[in-house]
């Protein structure tokens, strides 16, 4: 069973006011991305990201999306686990090609790309890492909203927790965006090499909308 959480009046309020601060090409990137029936991801504009920023990817079950068993291997599945500083939890965004909207997910330590396995359009296609070789099952999007990202694939498609699990080894995949909880996350930044690390805190600092100077609407 799908679990649809009921959308709060501030979240919506927030996320309207800036998708009429953005630009109009920045909503147009994001319903590009979104699927027919999405009632999450196309309401909101795309996010610019630092190249190269490092970041957790928490889930809303308060999980960390990771490879598993922080594997170099192409074919690793993505999955997700507990925030517990996993060599496997920590992604690069970069967009590819500079100005284009499009965006890959690398792993931190293995430089390879979140993928949908043989850049598949069906739903419950896994999500995995393979080398970053142009596939478009490695191109992905972000529209967000104030507190929340959906992680839209080439697709169309949401990254999204098999069946909203809250479990650890619950496989990552993608599936139509249709408001599943399962489909929400937050982009965290964090420096695993710091003294102090943030990276397994639910209060690291969030990506894009927590700091205008970090996160900013795509101006190009």
């Amino acid at each position: 069973m799908r679990i649809v959480p009921r959308a709060s009046l501030t979240v919506a309020l927030v996320g309207l006011m800036m998708m009429l601060a953005a630009p109009a090409n920045a909503v147009s990137i994001a319903n590009q991305a979104a699927g027919p029936h999405d009632v999450t991801a196309q309401s909101y504009p795309q996010w610019w990201f630092p190249p190269g920023a490092i970041f957790a990817i928490h889930n809303a079950s308060g999980k960390c999306l990771e490879i598993e068993n922080s594997s170099a291997n192409s074919g690793a599945q993505a999955q997700q686990w507990d925030c517990v500083g996993q060599r496997g939890m920590y992604f690069q965004i970069w967009e590819n090609p500079p100005g284009s909207g499009n965006f890959k997910l690398t792993s931190l330590y293995t430089r390879k790309c979140l993928e949908i396995e043989g850049s598949s359009y069906s739903n419950g296609a896994r999500a995995q890492q393979w080398d970053c070789v142009g596939q478009l099952g490695a191109v992905w999007h972000f529209p967000s909203s104030f507190d929340s990202t959906w992680i839209v694939n080439n697709s169309g498609k949401c990254l999204e927790i098999e069946n909203s699990s809250y479990n650890n080894g619950a496989r990552a995949q993608q599936w139509d965006c249709v408001g599943q909880h399962g489909s929400v996350w937050s982009l965290r930044y964090c420096d695993p090499y710091a003294n102090n690390d943030t990276c397994t805190s639910p209060n690291a600092l969030l990506a894009p909308a927590s700091d205008p100077l970090i996160g900013k609407l795509q101006a190009t």
